[in-house]
């Protein structure tokens, strides 16, 4: 399988794979986590297409704590997320 562009970060979770790519400071591409199956060995999700106050606003920081998927974009938006489905379960600013 095949990515846009790097691999920056990875954090495994239930059987997934989570990824974050490092997107080009000039290129708008804020959907750049991903959830894949590692029984699968396929992509299952991709993190959802969201409007921001800035329109370059990728993920900087994934992390897990507590089983909870969190990410964290430029533009200091967080999402804790499913990582088996990638939904979006709550989001805020960060601090």
């Amino acid at each position: 399988m095949e990515f846009k562009f790097p691999i920056v970060q990875s954090l495994e979770i239930s059987g997934m794979l989570i990824l974050r790519l490092e997107v080009p400071i000039k290129t708008i591409y804020n959907e750049n986590v991903f959830g894949v199956s590692m029984v699968e060995k396929k992509i299952k999700w991709q993190i959802d297409k969201r409007r921001y106050s800035n329109e370059n606003c990728p993920f900087t920081y994934i992390s897990l704590f507590n089983d909870e998927l969190t990410l964290i974009n430029w533009c200091s938006i967080y999402f804790t997320v499913s990582p088996l489905t990638g939904a979006i379960l709550k989001e805020g600013f960060s601090k």
